[in-house]
């Protein structure tokens, strides 16, 4: 934390020492763990420690550091180098019923998971994996708002950090620089019994510096281009997705999802009803706008509409012909 807080700054042994109360010898081997575990640590004795600029290792100090105090007052922060998805360890959480928010953060995943059970390639040292896991306070018909809400505070959360503004693919995608560079996954945790939403679980993955994407995850897979912090960017999420999900009401990020959307006026193809995006030609639309509801608003080309509230879309190439525009 203290090195933390003093990014690009040397600060002594002795000082460190003396904050937290142990010797300069303890000082010396926690600055090396935190070496082996990849932070980027200049400096030596007699010299300070610099916790470089350009460090990227992901740190539950770190992240902390960034979440607004009102906000951090209702999170448990658990930060893991390697974890097997962190929705699946947002699910084991919920068995113990907590009443804080609680905010699994993983710098790889072994087992990501995206819509449709598709596999989420999350390889180490590039991306940046988050899941919520909270108790809804808001009507069980608001729920599918959630995906939409996490889209543009994700997006907001970019732009805050990097300057970088990034586009929103219905119904749970961001793109940059006509990439896919984030996915996003909600989960409902049920109650038998009551037959409620008991948790959600809000699942986020973002491709922040450049990796070998294309095997795993195909050409569309992209990145932030590299120059983000990634615990900066963790604790933003935060920030602007947790006021969000208290209420679920759109006029606080509707409007900002319609703007940044990349649909709206392209035509599209819609697949659903057991057709994938990966087989398959799909129904031919427009996509004409977005409801407060999130539901995606289509036109047909015997001028039928529709509104979709869920499905998967994709956007046409043949799009200079025939575009139309709301």
């Amino acid at each position: 934390m203290i090195l933390e807080k003093n990014r690009g700054n040397a600060v002594s042994g002795s000082r460190i020492a003396m904050s937290l109360g142990v010797s300069r010898n303890s000082v010396w081997k926690a600055i090396n763990s935190l070496r082996k575990d990849g932070h980027v640590i200049e400096g030596g004795s007699g010299r300070g420690y610099v916790l470089a600029r350009e460090s990227d290792a992901l740190s539950a100090e770190g992240i902390s550091e960034g979440i607004s105090k009102s906000i951090a007052a209702d999170i448990d922060l658990h930060v893991f180098d390697s974890i097997d998805s962190t929705n699946k360890e947002a699910k084991r959480l919920a068995i113990g019923e907590p009443s804080r928010i609680q905010m699994i953060v993983s710098d790889q995943q072994t087992e990501g998971r995206g819509r449709m059970g598709r596999s989420f390639y999350s390889p180490k040292g590039s991306g940046i994996y988050i899941s919520f896991l909270f108790a809804p306070t808001f009507p069980v018909s608001k729920a599918t708002l959630a995906t939409g809400a996490a889209a543009a505070a994700t997006a907001r959360a970019i732009s805050s950090v990097s300057g970088k503004q990034c586009q929103i693919k219905w119904v749970n995608d961001l793109y940059y620089d006509g990439k896919k560079i984030c996915g996003i996954l909600t989960e409902g945790v049920t109650g038998i019994e009551s037959r409620t939403i008991d948790y959600m679980i809000i699942g986020i993955g973002i491709n922040c510096h450049p990796a070998d994407l294309k095997e795993q995850a195909g050409e569309n897979a992209g990145d932030l281009g590299g120059d983000i912090s990634r615990n900066a960017l963790a604790a933003e999420v935060a920030n602007e997705l947790l006021p969000l999900i208290k209420d679920l009401d759109p006029a606080g990020f509707m409007e900002y999802y319609r703007q940044h959307s990349n649909v709206i006026g392209e035509n599209i193809r819609i697949f659903g009803s057991g057709i994938s995006s990966r087989d398959g030609e799909g129904r031919p639309a427009t996509a004409t706008g977005i409801t407060d509801n999130g539901g995606l608003e289509v036109e047909y080309s015997d001028g039928r509409k529709e509104v979709l509230t869920s499905g998967e879309i994709s956007i046409r190439k043949d799009n200079s012909s025939t575009r139309r525009t709301k």
